[in-house]
């Protein structure tokens, strides 16, 4: 499967407008794991180094795990509820 993410973050988002192309990234927390509040710590993270990285700040204390959503089967259901609640999801999906 092949997962698809709408970032929040209006640095990423601004970049996203400027390309021509899709941007393919892996996630920088390893399931399960913390999620990484800092370049330093994202980067501790992976194995091997990317070719780029953009630092923007930590990421405030508040932020969540994105939600996950698998639209692979004959019905939707929620991996991982982040910020996006499943009422929400369940109202734009079940329309």
């Amino acid at each position: 499967t092949v997962g698809f993410r709408i970032p929040d973050h209006p640095l990423i988002l601004r970049l996203l407008r400027q390309l021509d192309f899709p941007l393919a990234s892996t996630s920088a927390n390893r399931s399960g794991r913390p999620n990484a509040q800092t370049v330093t710590q994202a980067l501790a993270e992976l194995s091997g180094t990317p070719d780029a990285v953009v630092d923007a700040g930590p990421l405030p204390a508040a932020a969540r795990a994105s939600t996950v959503i698998d639209l692979s089967g004959k019905s939707w259901r929620i991996l991982r509820e982040g910020p996006i609640s499943a009422a929400a999801v369940k109202c734009l999906l079940d329309e």
